[in-house]
Order: structure tokens, then sequence, then C-alpha cells
């Protein structure tokens, strides 16, 4: 008999999970200054989006997000929705970048939609 210890070393394990990630973040928000119901959407945001993305945000390419605002501009979201969602991200990823959790952040390569301008109201 042959009694060796079994290892999983070829099988990636992530102890941040996007749950850990995204409370971590909150919480450097919060000592920042924002408001508790920027933190709510922040947290709400950050959930949602990558919960609909399907993967570890330290995984997530910037692919990834153009798939992901594309899905949206076809679900008929605003691009005022859709531009909130970059800024939340951006904002994120930003943040997991200067804590050395990824090297790379994949927002860079990502550009808010342009929107129609507005002429601005004169008053007569």
């Amino acid at each position: 008999y042959n009694v060796e210890k079994a290892t999983t070393d070829i099988v990636p394990y992530r102890t941040e999970t996007n749950e850990i990630l995204i409370k971590r973040f909150i919480v450097a928000k919060k000592i920042k200054g924002c408001t508790d119901r920027t933190l709510k959407y922040y947290a709400k945001q950050l959930t949602v989006i990558l919960a609909k993305i399907g993967k570890n945000a330290v995984d997530v390419t910037a692919d990834d997000m153009r798939y992901h605002i594309a899905v949206q501009i076809q679900r008929g979201l605003s691009k005022e929705t859709i531009n909130n969602d970059i800024r939340v991200m951006r904002s994120f990823y930003q943040w997991m970048t200067d804590e050395d959790i990824v090297v790379k952040n994949p927002m860079n390569k990502i550009s808010a939609i342009k929107r129609k301008k507005r002429s601005p109201m004169t008053r007569s």
C-alpha cells in the first residue's frame, strides 16, 4: 500500500469570490466617503453584472464586458443606464488594479457609449 496526500494543484482555487471582492470594494468606498445609497447601488450592480457575465471578477476580460454591453443594448436599455454600469465596473476594476488583485484592468479598453448631445436651452 502507498499512502499519499491527494492534491488538486491542477484545479484553480480562488479564495477571492465575487462576493468577497465586492464586499472589500464596498468597504474601500465607504472609507473614501461614499454615501450608503451609492454603496448599495455599487453592490447591487456589481452583483448583477458579474452574475450575468458568469465568471469570477478576476477572470473577466474586455471581450466579456463588450459582450455584456452588446446584450444590454440589444435588450433596449438606455445608453445612460449602460454607461452607469460601465462607470461602476471601471471603478471596481481600478480598485482591483490598485490593490494588485488583477494585473490588467479590462475596463481600460471599454469606452462609454456616445449619447446624443442636447443643445442647451436658452431663456427668453
